[in-house]
């Protein structure tokens, strides 16, 4: 096994050069970080061109990209495990077809039951905690991208897409950014722990939250960090205490801040505040906090608007908030709502919800919009010890929904224990050139 199939957090082994020189067309195939991803490279060549069709369906087609200002070494992701994929390499005038196969290498894949057409349902990226794997599944629930994380795991760990760049951090994981291919192109390495929540800003810049002790209390920040792990602007929640700007409920975790979310304007953030039921709005100038979005706060719901051990607020560019409403026990069930939050501090209106017989989830899931309008939810379940209220039986899942008929398109259904703090969806195309799987005419010989 090759270095490189081994990943963390760290820079990766110094990649093939091009190499000078004539002759046939030949191509190295090298393992990556990914276990469902290789490097084709073709020495001494300019441009490569790849394009990768999987023997048992023409429809499934992988489009290899360059890594980085390497014209001569492209990478192919999105293989299916143990699937052979008859690659076309093109460089130079000249082509060549290879085959390329790629396993887990003896780890089990997440086990998930489909329900709903394929056209339906959703590519989506999480990082298992259980597993110590980060992951992205297609529409049938298969792995296409299985990158091993050697980290202790926890329950917080997240995964956020950004074009072709995937953002993971955690408790216990530090940040940074990984190519498709596993390979870690950054890691700002943060003076302090991350927890729960990050973000990237539009630039090498993180947002992210932790947990800090006040007074053996525990307390939370929000920090944002450069692409050297300096901290640009940073707010604490015992200064606000102080302030009379946070209200301390007396628990030993008065707050649990487990997202932080850029307004629209970029000038402030929204942080939620599980342990309260609020959502909070900092001000990134003056790091004061300029008020609150629930019942009797300046952003003012409604009673049927009120949150509770809430997750994963998404602003959306017109000012709209998704928010994951996971309730308690007393409550017993969660549900999405979907909010019309003004600019200005206001009443609240609450404009859609979504929830289903038998989900109720206290402390994990998310929810994101999709380009067609319809929510994709992750119904995460925490199981272990230190969830015994929940369902035993009860199994996390990945939704896809139409808020305005709640009706339930598509849906994968983990394995009992299996499942995810929260996933995201993501574009084939995009991240890993999956952009074709309908049947086409690829022009290719057979090997």
């Amino acid at each position: 096994m090759l270095l490189w199939s081994i990943w963390a957090c760290v820079e990766s082994a110094t990649p093939p050069t091009s190499l000078p020189g004539e002759g046939p067309l030949t191509v190295v195939v090298a393992e990556t970080p990914n276990l469902l991803a290789a490097e084709l490279v073709v020495p001494g060549a300019g441009a490569v061109d790849v394009r990768c069709v999987a023997e048992d369906d023409e429809g499934d087609v992988l489009i290899g990209a360059p890594r980085g200002e390497l014209a001569n070494v492209v990478g192919v992701a999105g293989l299916r495990p143990d699937q052979p994929y008859q690659c076309n390499v093109v460089a130079d005038g000249r082509s060549t077809q290879v085959l390329v196969t790629r396993g887990l290498e003896g780890r089990n894949p997440p086990s998930v039951a489909l329900e709903g057409d394929r056209d339906d349902g959703i590519w989506t990226v999480f990082l298992s905690s259980g597993m110590g794997m980060l992951w992205v599944l297609d529409p049938l629930g298969r792995p296409r991208m299985a990158v091993p994380v050697p980290a202790q795991a926890h329950a917080d760990w997240y995964a956020e897409v950004d074009g072709t760049t995937i953002l993971v951090g955690g408790s216990g994981l530090e940040p940074c950014w990984m190519d498709p291919l596993g390979h870690v192109l950054l890691r700002p390495e943060p003076a302090n722990e991350n927890h729960h929540d990050g973000q990237r800003l539009g630039d090498a810049t993180l947002l992210l939250t932790r947990m800090v002790t006040d007074d053996d209390r525990e307390g939370f920040a929000v920090e944002e960090v450069g692409d050297r792990g300096e901290i640009r602007w940073t707010f604490g929640s015992a200064e606000a205490v102080a302030l009379g700007e946070l209200t301390d409920n007396g628990w030993e975790d008065p707050f649990h801040a487990n997202a932080v979310r850029p307004s629209v304007d970029g000038d402030s953030v929204w942080v939620s505040l599980r342990n309260l039921g609020r959502i909070v709005r900092i001000d990134r100038e003056t790091g004061r906090v300029l008020g609150a979005l629930g019942p009797g706060e300046a952003w003012s719901t409604p009673p049927e608007g009120a949150t509770i051990n809430q997750h994963d607020p998404r602003v959306l560019p017109d000012g709209r908030i998704l928010v994951l409403d996971n309730g308690n026990s007393l409550r017993g069930y969660s549900r999405i709502l979907e909010l019309g939050v003004p600019e200005e501090p206001g009443p609240v209106e609450v404009l859609r919800s979504f929830t289903e017989p038998g989900w109720y989830e206290p402390v994990m899931g998310g929810v994101d919009e999709l380009q067609d309008g319809r929510w994709a939810i992750t119904r995460a379940h925490c199981g272990g010890e230190h969830c015994d209220h929940n369902d035993p039986e009860a199994r996390a899942q990945l939704l896809v929904v139409d808020p305005d008929t709640s009706e339930v398109a598509w849906r994968l259904v983990f394995g009992k224990g299996e499942g995810t703090y929260r996933a995201r969806p993501v574009d084939p195309c995009e991240l890993l050139g999956a952009c074709s799987l309908e049947p086409v005419d690829t022009g290719l010989p057979e090997l």
